[in-house]
């Protein structure tokens, strides 16, 4: 009892010490429940893929493909036990609204690298030999009311066409991260937002989709759109009021493409030279390339059988704080100009 009484009235005896004394302990408390979080949703990711997989594709960008025939000369790097490959198809079911992300895959070698996702050995068997078949997942499946058996059909918007499948299997996650942390982040990262200069509602589509499947209301969340397909999604996760607000904000990113116009034909794509390209690397040269071109992201430079982008992060005369009015010009003044 003295012991407590003597440390209520030490306590008391300089108010303004003891509450700062409390409130720096709070403040230290909330920092690391705040950076823990977010520290388990950066690896949330990671720790959903699987340790013994590895995904290569061509060191300048998607875009481009690897050489088929590179399948075999991974197969035989030691410690490999299985090689799969996977093309983005990029289909539309009816309108853009219902974009989902679609590859062509290597049906048998592709299921086996990813064991995530559970088909039933009778699914699994009738998609391998329906060169017409496809699987889709738990969601999907349900947000379009397809069944096993069910025909889908897809605009294509790379290979042009209507494209007819037959649902051959739906598949579970092995675990709940499986259909929805990485098939969410998959979205989002496959939306299309090529639509110069910025088409952001695509991905915002994909945001509410989850908003919504998850409980969220047209109350709980706004949708603003500054100009044509310049699109913010508002959500509000409403609490009871004893906890002051806490703000997290993701920025959506786009790419201005430029598409063929009809009866045109692209330049062919250059021959790189992967040769040169890896003594370069090993021998850390430096070399001089032309600048032809460049866009929001930084300048596109290439010669001597090389590609290559450098960022704006990288330009001495400009920063990413710089508006676009002002960085356009500065960008401007580096083509036809070597670096």
């Amino acid at each position: 009892m003295f012991i407590l009484k003597l440390i209520l009235r030490n306590a008391l005896r300089h108010k303004l010490r003891s509450s700062l004394t409390v409130v720096g302990v709070a403040i230290a408390v909330l920092a690391f429940g705040l950076l823990r979080t977010l520290v388990a949703a950066w690896y949330l990711g990671v720790e959903s893929s699987s340790a013994s997989r590895l995904v290569t594709r061509n060191a300048i960008s998607l875009v481009f493909s690897l050489p088929l025939s590179y399948r075999e000369k991974i197969r035989q790097v030691p410690g490999v036990k299985g090689v799969s490959y996977a093309n983005w198809f990029g289909g539309v079911y009816i309108t853009e609204k219902n974009f989902f992300p679609n590859f062509a895959v290597d049906a048998k070698t592709y299921l086996d690298l990813y064991p995530e996702f559970v088909l039933s050995p009778e699914q699994k068997k009738a998609f391998i030999l329906d060169r017409k078949g496809c699987v889709v997942g738990r969601n999907i499946a349900e947000r379009f009311g397809w069944k096993v058996g069910d025909a889908v059909v897809l605009k294509g918007t790379i290979s042009p066409g209507d494209w007819e499948f037959v649902v051959r299997g739906i598949y579970q996650g092995a675990e709940k991260s499986t259909d929805e942390t990485v098939r969410n982040l998959s979205r989002l990262i496959q939306a299309n937002t090529t639509n110069p200069p910025g088409n952001e509602l695509p991905a915002i589509l994909v945001v509410k989709e989850i908003l919504d499947r998850d409980g969220f209301t047209e109350n709980d969340y706004t949708i603003v759109e500054s100009a044509p397909g310049r699109v913010n999604l508002v959500a509000r996760l409403r609490g009871d009021g004893s906890q002051r607000p806490l703000l997290m904000s993701g920025h959506v990113d786009v790419v201005p493409v430029e598409r063929e116009k009809p009866g045109e034909r692209s330049a062919p794509r250059p021959v790189i030279d992967w040769d040169q390209a890896q003594v370069l690397y090993e021998q850390d040269k430096t070399i001089l390339l032309l600048v032809n071109g460049f866009n929001r992201g930084g300048l596109l430079v290439g010669g001597e059988g090389l590609q290559g982008f450098v960022p704006v992060s990288h330009l001495l005369k400009i920063n990413c704080q710089t508006e676009e009015e002002e960085r356009n010009p500065i960008l401007t003044s580096y083509v036809g100009k070597q670096i």
